[in-house]
């Protein structure tokens, strides 16, 4: 209908802050079952979805984008920053090779990346 052109970005699986009693909230399950179908093995109603439709469709309000609010932590994840920004180089191990983390670097080793 006429105002409700609001577009969502997924609510990425990296990272969000969240709620959990809102999450189990009886409203949500009820939503949730009506959602979703059965569909064994779909990747539409995964972590992602389960996480972004309840939050903008029951509680917008109580909805935030993390950078947009000042917040930036700069998390890589499938070669995004905080999910909005494309990183570059794009692959994790030159990224941090390029962007120069020092004081991180050798305490933890990478050892699942590309």
């Amino acid at each position: 209908g006429q105002g409700c052109d609001v577009r969502y970005a997924s609510i990425h699986g990296f990272f969000h802050i969240t709620n959990l009693d809102f999450y189990r909230s009886d409203e949500v399950h009820r939503f949730l079952k009506i959602f979703r179908y059965d569909c064994f093995l779909c990747r539409e109603f995964d972590d992602q979805v389960a996480v972004t439709v309840p939050a903008g469709m029951l509680a917008p309000n109580r909805s935030k984008d993390m950078r947009r609010s000042g917040l930036i932590l700069d998390n890589f994840h499938n070669s995004m920053i905080d999910g909005q920004i494309k990183a570059t180089p794009a692959g994790f191990k030159a990224y941090w090779k390029r962007h120069n983390f020092t004081e991180a670097d050798g305490v933890c080793p990478i050892t699942e990346a590309n």
